[in-house]
């Protein structure tokens, strides 16, 4: 009876290659493996491949990130690399924990592979295919968030030694620059409508709150996180402050009890009969579809609770308040860079109103922008601030780094001037500080001075004071715009030729 042999293992199948160390080659297959020791433990690794200097490569790169990657974590794919990252953001903001969640779902929805796949695995472009099916439906922000996410996904790979290095540092967009915004204000007008359809819905039972939530907002200018977790403690009468506490920042500021804002104030303190200090101001937390509603219904642009609270800021904006004040009761702590920065552009179509009246009470004629001219202060008034009368496009001399360089004017604000600098940054100048380039004019020649009448012979001239003018400068050939005579060269003459031409001359009757 023949007994069989039983079948030889990989490891008894590996036959060692000279000169390498640590490269073996399968006896039957042809596959070469990598074996090294580390820490008295004999790790084994398949290069996948029969091509000999290929292996040599594979095998010196897995040399390289052995010591960074843990064995017994190496095998951790990829659905459970997403329940790693779901726990470690238990302890973030409700919003950024449904935010991930979304995202999450997402990425399970839209994968291209399988998710018990080793994180080992996954290259790069796998993570630019998602990407690149995301990229075109969402706005840069978002997009921003979606990459934001799988960094911090493969971040928590690497700390874990799953992986030596993330595949998403070799992702060929990991940001893009953000998009301006288009801000839209709602005026006072508009405002007032919205509160008044969103108070006389007859099927909401809550209309009267809501109204009183939104109009606060546009009063007040704070913004739904701060409203909804006002308190009537918050309200101090006698100083006519309302304390805030910002959610995002947790910043503490005051706003003023403005008297626009105080008959809503007082009207609900006194519904409320005496509340509590730690009793809420509102019931609600959020208006924000029955806003859209109210816009939609009355043909309105599609306003946001944030844009109610930019209503007061115009609206301050435009009665003089110092920018610098409002920013203070922004709850803002830059000086109001933020308000010229971003909300200005949003109240450029009522510059040329606004400047009228800031005229008005200077007592100054404002002149066209197309003229380019200082403004003439009016008589009897003391001398005050230029008159701002630049217009977008101009351009202008003003000081970068010491230098006097040459601008173009972007915006114009008040007494002052957002100009493009040669490095292609916005700054922003006072109009004391900046200079119109001056258009040189075309030249033109010089009339001829008249001469005085002679006086006749033997004439006694009277006795007068005459002042002597000093005589124009002639302007030269090159200056003068009529067309110059062109001079033909006299030609040589030798010697001998002149002897022979004086001679024939003698010799002529």
């Amino acid at each position: 009876m023949v007994h069989s042999s039983p079948p030889k293992s990989t490891r008894q199948q590996l036959e060692k290659i000279p000169n390498v160390p640590g490269l073996y080659r399968h006896r039957d297959r042809g596959t070469y493996y990598a074996i090294k020791k580390v820490l008295g433990k004999r790790k084994e690794h398949s290069l996948g491949t029969k091509d000999r200097k290929l292996a040599e490569r594979r095998m010196k790169e897995w040399l390289r990130t052995l010591d960074k990657i843990d064995s017994a974590m190496e095998h951790t794919t990829l659905k459970q690399l997403l329940e790693m990252f779901a726990k470690a953001n238990q302890g973030k903001a409700d919003k950024t924990q449904k935010t991930n969640a979304s995202i999450i779902k997402q990425f399970k929805l839209s994968w291209g592979y399988d998710l018990n796949m080793r994180v080992g695995d996954i290259r790069a472009s796998h993570l630019n295919e998602w990407l690149a099916i995301h990229g075109s439906r969402l706005k840069h922000t978002s997009y921003n968030r979606y990459a934001g996410f799988l960094k911090q996904l493969f971040a928590i790979a690497v700390a874990d030694r799953i992986i030596a290095e993330s595949p998403f540092e070799s992702v060929a967009t990991r940001w893009k620059k953000p998009q301006t915004p288009l801000r839209m204000v709602p005026t006072v007008e508009q405002f007032e409508q919205i509160i008044a359809f969103v108070r006389n819905q007859k099927f909401n039972a809550h209309a009267k709150e809501t109204a009183d939530f939104l109009e606060f907002l546009g009063l007040a200018g704070v913004g739904q996180a701060e409203a909804s977790s006002l308190t009537w403690g918050d309200v101090d009468w006698k100083k006519q402050q309302i304390h805030i506490r910002r959610r995002k920042t947790q910043h503490l500021y005051y706003v003023p009890i403005y008297d626009h804002l105080k008959p809503l104030l007082q009207r609900l303190h006194k519904e409320a009969k005496h509340p509590a200090p730690s009793k809420k101001v509102f019931a609600i937390q959020d208006a924000k579809k029955a806003l859209e509603t109210a816009c939609k219904k009355l043909g309105l642009t599609h306003f946001s609770q944030r844009n109610l609270r930019q209503c007061l800021i115009l609206r301050l904006w435009m009665a003089g308040v110092d920018v610098k004040l409002i920013a203070k009761w922004q709850g803002h702590q830059d000086g109001g860079k933020l308000i010229f920065d971003t909300y200005t552009e949003a109240f450029g179509s009522r510059d040329g109103e606004y400047e009228q009246e800031q005229l008005k009470k200077l007592g100054v004629q404002a002149t066209p922008a197309s003229t380019a001219a200082v403004t003439p202060v009016a008589p009897n008034s003391s001398p005050m601030t230029p008159t701002n009368t630049f217009k977008e496009g101009d351009k202008v001399f003003t000081l970068f780094k010491g230098t006097q360089v040459t601008a173009e004017v972007t915006l114009t604000y008040a007494n002052e001037v957002q100009v493009r600098t040669p490095d292609g940054e916005l700054r922003w100048r006072t109009v004391k500080t900046v200079a119109l380039v001056p258009s040189c004019p075309p030249y033109t020649t010089p009339e001829p001075q008249s001469q005085p009448p002679t006086q006749p012979v033997g004439a006694t001239a009277p006795v007068t004071e005459t002042l002597v003018e000093p005589t124009p400068v002639q302007p030269t050939p090159t200056e003068v715009s009529t067309p110059l005579t062109t001079v033909e060269p006299t030609p040589k003459v030798s010697k001998k030729r002149k002897g022979f031409l004086e001679r024939l001359r003698l010799d002529k009757p």
